[in-house]
């Protein structure tokens, strides 16, 4: 079953994100789970019970609300479902990506509580850092709509294609342009043509690069110039997302705030 998890805090950003969520996937999707979690403060024994269920209460009725403001964005034959857990919210994605076989993730970069990790807000990084399902991270002021111009950036190292089929799914599901660019620092001697294996043979792309210094400035300038409507990346530990968004930049900060970015997780 192809299921879209949409985590919420119920957050402006996270209404924003899911609704690109319906948006983008209302014709290909056969589910979508919207998910809120709380945590339980600490307190006397006595008032755990109390807490707890008014907490769930809150988050249960938040989600009620979500399923039926967007209920009507959807074809018929498709299901909006509703999870509310206790317990911090990477831990619970995690979890329900192993048990109930999601095909994506959809969330906003900054939550309610407006504390920033890294270029996003702390529970999206958290959950960046855990999942193994591809993830769309949605800002704020996205425009809502199916993307035509999808930006794959890469430093050249090698992925396995299963990695990056997702977005090449995207690409012939919406018609999309595919634009890869390496942003060459001087520091590689790799050929493009060692990075995909073989796996955009059968997709239309133009290959560039770009030589500059500073990869976040030169990508975001990249894709502001190309107009693109997504950006992807491939996510693996220490690898080349993991040094464009470990670090609070200017130039980064309008990256993770201007395009939808999807990341492709790959284990290494």
């Amino acid at each position: 079953m192809n299921k879209i998890l949409i985590p919420t805090d119920f957050s402006a950003n996270a209404t924003v994100a899911a609704k690109y969520a319906f948006e983008l996937f209302r014709n290909t999707a056969d589910s979508f789970c919207i998910l809120n979690t709380y945590r339980i403060p600490h307190a006397g024994a006595s008032m755990l019970v109390s807490i707890e269920d008014i907490l769930r209460q809150e988050s249960v009725s938040g989600l009620k609300d979500l399923q039926r403001q967007f209920e009507g964005l959807l074809p018929a034959d498709r299901v909006i479902e509703y999870e509310s857990q206790e317990g911090d919210l990477a831990t619970n994605v995690h979890r329900m990506e192993r048990h109930e076989k999601v095909s994506m993730i959809v969330m906003g970069t900054k939550g309610a509580d407006k504390i920033e990790t890294k270029l996003f807000g702390s529970n999206t990084w958290q959950v960046t850092q855990k999942v193994h399902s591809p993830m769309i991270v949605v800002p704020e002021n996205v425009e809502q709509k199916i993307p035509k111009r999808i930006l794959l950036s890469t430093d050249l190292s090698e992925v396995d294609p299963k990695s990056i089929a997702p977005l090449l799914n995207m690409v012939v599901e919406y018609g999309a342009e595919l634009i890869v660019v390496h942003i060459d620092t001087g520091d590689s001697s790799k050929s493009e043509k060692h990075y995909f294996r073989g796996a955009l043979d059968d997709v239309p792309h133009v290959f560039h690069t770009i030589l500059g210094e500073n990869v976040v400035e030169e990508l975001n300038d990249f894709a502001r110039q190309q107009d693109v409507d997504m950006l992807a990346m491939v996510r693996r530990k220490r690898g080349f997302f993991e040094k464009i968004f470990s670090s609070s930049t200017t130039k980064g900060m309008a990256l993770s705030s201007s395009f939808p970015l999807l990341v492709l997780n790959e284990e290494s």
